[in-house]
This record gives C-alpha cells, sequence and structure tokens, in this order.
C-alpha cells in the first residue's frame, strides 16, 4: 500500500511527514506483529472494509490523531527528541516543563473520552533529563491509537489506503483555519 495523495498531502502541510512502506519500514517486527494477528484471525482493516467492522487490525498514526484530538491544524510539538527544535534558545528545564504542558492537554483531553486514565507525569523538577519523558511519550502514543480505536468501532474513522490495508484517521480532521499557537516559552 502506498501513502494516498490527499493524506500525504495532508501529513505535509501538517508537519507530520510518514513513509510509504518499504524494506525497513514497518520493519521485520512489525510484519511479524501483523502476521502474528492474522494468523490469530485478525486481518488488517483495509479502505474497503465498513467503518467499525470488528476483529480487524487497524494502522494509526498517532501524530495526525493528535492533530484531530486537540483539533490543530500542525503537528504538536510533544517529541522528547525534538524539543530543541521547538524552542532552541530555551534550556532543559524549560524545554522538559513546555513538554509536560502539552502532555496534560494531551492527557486531559484524552479523558474526556478514556474514563480514569492513571498515567500521572512526572513533575518536571524531578525530571533530571529529557530521556526520561520518553516513556510518557510513548504512553500518550498508545493511548492516542487506542482512542482511534474506540473511534473506528463508534464508525467515526475514515481510512486512507487501498484493499489491502489502510492508515485510519478520525473523520474530523482541523479546518483549514485553525491556527497552531505555539505554548513554548523560552527564558
Amino acid at each position: 500500500m502506498c501513502v494516498a495523495p490527499s493524506y500525504a498531502t495532508f501529513l505535509q502541510a501538517a508537519g507530520c511527514g510518514t513513509h510509504s512502506p518499504n524494506a525497513a519500514r514497518p520493519g521485520a517486527l512489525g510484519s511479524s506483529m501483523t502476521d502474528a494477528f492474522q494468523h490469530a484471525g485478525y486481518p488488517v482493516a483495509a479502505a474497503g472494509d465498513p467503518v467499525g467492522t470488528l476483529g480487524r487490525l487497524i494502522e494509526v498514526h498517532p501524530h495526525p490523531a493528535l492533530l484531530a484530538l486537540l483539533q490543530e491544524a500542525y503537528r504538536l510539538p510533544y517529541k522528547a527528541g525534538k524539543s530543541r527544535k521547538y524552542c532552541p534558545a530555551a534550556g532543559i528545564s524549560q524545554r522538559i516543563e513546555n513538554l509536560l504542558a502539552v502532555y496534560q492537554r494531551i492527557l486531559t483531553t484524552l479523558g474526556a473520552d478514556i474514563v480514569a486514565i492513571d498515567l500521572p507525569l512526572p513533575v518536571a523538577s524531578e525530571c533530571p533529563s529529557l530521556s526520561v519523558l520518553k516513556r510518557y511519550e510513548d504512553s500518550l502514543d498508545a493511548l492516542v491509537c487506542a482512542w482511534v480505536g474506540i473511534n473506528y468501532v463508534q464508525g467515526n474513522a475514515v481510512p486512507f489506503g487501498d484493499e489491502k490495508a489502510a492508515i485510519w484517521i478520525l473523520g474530523s480532521i482541523p479546518p483549514s483555519d485553525c491556527v497552531f499557537a505555539p505554548i513554548f516559552v523560552s527564558h
């Protein structure tokens, strides 16, 4: 499956680039997981499958899903490994505070649809480095994927793909007049 041009265009405009599958992507782990799910009776949900079809494995890209969740038009500055890019003049402690603010916003918004998320965030002053935040970033990605899965089951997802596979996103892509408002500060 190649990334649909309309989806690729959306991702590019939103600052969320992606790659079409190739020899390196999804990689051995992704391929073996997909094969194991299919062997267990959970085929990949393709573009021709009706949204909400149970017993399917769906592919989700967390960052575009975050755009729909938070109604943003441009990529969120939530990746710990890219924090210097988001606010080059900020020191590590300020970048940690900035990331935790974004993480809290994501958790609060997810909490409207997923009850009792048990992911207490650390206090910024107790984070010795940015690498401490990677586990929270990964946990948020997993929760966002679960949120898309919930919406898929409820019939609120749209496929981008072909008869073999699809990437599922929410039916509510942020409006084009939605403006990204940076929340980072630099001291």
